[in-house]
């Protein structure tokens, strides 16, 4: 019964660092986010200076290639990022809330088998303790 609660507690112990790890995570990319707007560059119409046309609308992004920029900004302030070199790079840009959602289900996950495994230990140790008390007693 020993092992089984000093795997419970593990397990708990592991299940809770998760949780908190996924505070830094999300931090982490949400530091490197920069609100992007994509664009469709046509090199024949850049030659002649049209700057693209805009994909979708303007969204917080972590792009990592420096090379995906095109150096210029919409009025809005959003940098704008060629499509096209994306698109020939696969370079897949990451928004921001995918990553606080996917962030907030494994909190969610990790969080309620933190607490389950921590009570499924608690309830182990009672289970061990009580027998070895019946014994002494009698």
């Amino acid at each position: 019964m020993k092992t089984l609660f000093r795997l419970l507690t593990v397990l708990a112990a592991l299940s809770a660092l998760a949780f908190l790890a996924t505070f830094a995570i999300e931090g982490s990319y949400a530091s490197r986010a920069k609100l992007i707007q994509r664009v469709s560059v046509d090199p024949a119409l850049a030659a002649l200076g049209d700057e693209g046309t805009p994909i979708g609308e303007p969204a917080l992004m972590i792009v990592d290639d420096p090379k995906a920029f095109l150096g210029k900004q919409t009025p809005d302030g959003a940098e704008m990022v060629s499509e096209t070199y994306l698109q020939e790079h696969k370079v897949y840009p990451l928004q921001l809330k995918t990553v606080r959602y996917v962030a907030g289900l494994v909190r969610l996950g990790s969080g309620a088998a933190a607490v389950l495994l921590g009570l499924a230990a608690v309830f182990a140790r009672k289970r061990s303790v009580r027998p070895e008390a019946s014994k002494s007693a009698a």
